[in-house]
């Protein structure tokens, strides 16, 4: 399966810079190297911290956004196993304890962050996490992932070029993926006996130890853990993203 989520592309201009955007684990990391090692296109970060609930107040009409989501099981085992900018009290927990605890982030890697004053943001609360009206966080990781993913996929909704892939299909497929939105949006692509692709794990965490005696060597799913993400799902939207969850 090659097929996009969906794509936008108002503009007839070549495209000449692309950003990757998505919630952690999503394959943002693995996309971008895609895109760098196999098109001409130059990577920018003009539009933010990939990470946040896109908040740009214009894109460029030879600019491409790419969009990246995940399916919620997989998505939750890998935040679990991978708990980027949160602290320690969120760390030593449980799997069960990590779904239904606030999500509360601090600015750990401001540098990375595209953070306004860099290293004079260390410790403080990650905006880009928070609720974009409100300010408050996210009552859990599930509540994180419905805000993020209905704010990212209404970058359709921007005006602006735009196509939405699925983890699932660019890591099984990923020279079909890349290919099918080079061909929409006429972006030249190295062919089938050039194209690269990476084969080191991207976005592991290397500068944080992950352990603690309450800490589950493998995240699994009980029967009461199933019924409480499938209760906090946006299962309206998790249908558009071509995802569902089952309980």
């Amino acid at each position: 399966m090659t097929d996009l989520i969906a794509w936008r592309r108002p503009f007839d201009a070549p495209i000449k810079r692309f950003q990757v955007l998505g919630e952690r684990s999503s394959g943002t990391n693995f996309v971008d190297v895609l895109f760098k090692r196999n098109t001409t296109l130059q990577p920018t970060k003009d539009y933010g911290w990939k990470h946040a609930v896109p908040q740009f107040t214009s894109v460029l009409r030879d600019d491409l956004i790419i969009v990246c989501f995940r399916g919620p099981e997989s998505w939750l085992r890998s935040m679990y196993a991978k708990p980027w900018h949160v602290p320690d009290s969120l760390v030593n927990v449980t799997f069960s304890e990590f779904l239904r605890a606030p999500w509360v982030t601090v600015m750990d890697m401001p540098g990375a962050m595209s953070a306004v004053g860099a290293r004079k943001s260390l410790d403080l609360p990650v905006q880009g996490d928070r609720h974009p009206i409100t300010g408050m966080h996210l009552e859990n990781p599930v509540q994180l992932r419905n805000l993020k993913n209905a704010a990212f996929l209404g970058v359709l909704e921007r005006g602006c070029n735009v196509a939405l892939i699925r983890h699932e299909d660019v890591t099984k497929y990923p020279r079909e993926t890349i290919s099918k939105v080079c061909e929409l949006f006429d972006i030249p692509v190295n062919a089938a006996d050039d194209f690269v692709i990476p084969t080191r794990q991207l976005g592991e965490m290397t500068q944080r130890n992950v352990e603690g005696l309450r800490r589950d060597k493998v995240a699994t799913y009980s029967d009461d853990d199933r019924a409480f993400v499938f209760s906090q799902l946006d299962h309206d939207l998790e249908t558009k993203l071509g995802y569902g969850f089952s309980i």
